[in-house]
């Protein structure tokens, strides 16, 4: 079991509240205060907008995304995971710099 645990993925988050909506950002940990550009396309995974907690990339992890009103996403681990689990699909993730990057935005009504 040692081994499994070695080799388990692991990603950062943190929940931003805004009112009642909470806002998830979740990244792969290796691109934690990276930048990224493209063209005119900029990608900042800053460690104040995503740089919680290291968390494995779990059931428990994903259950906090199902509960959040928005998520961004960026990191191949963690989209890749999220389309495996049906919650993302490939046509709604853009690249920028080869890195991907997803948002969900869950229907507000007239919050």
């Amino acid at each position: 079991m040692g081994n499994t645990e070695n080799k388990k993925a692991y990603v950062y988050i943190k929940i931003h509240k805004v009112g009642r909506i909470r806002i998830l950002a979740v990244c792969d940990v290796e691109l934690l205060g990276k930048k990224f550009k493209d063209g005119g396309l900029q990608l900042e995974v800053s460690v104040r907008f995503y740089g919680g907690e290291k968390v494995p990339l779990d059931d428990k992890l994903f259950r906090l995304i199902e509960e959040a009103e928005i998520v961004n996403m960026v990191g191949e681990r963690v989209i890749s995971e999220a389309i495996k689990r049906g919650i993302v699909c490939k046509e709604g993730v853009i690249r920028i710099a080869n890195i991907p990057h997803v948002q969900i935005i869950k229907d507000l009504g007239w919050y």
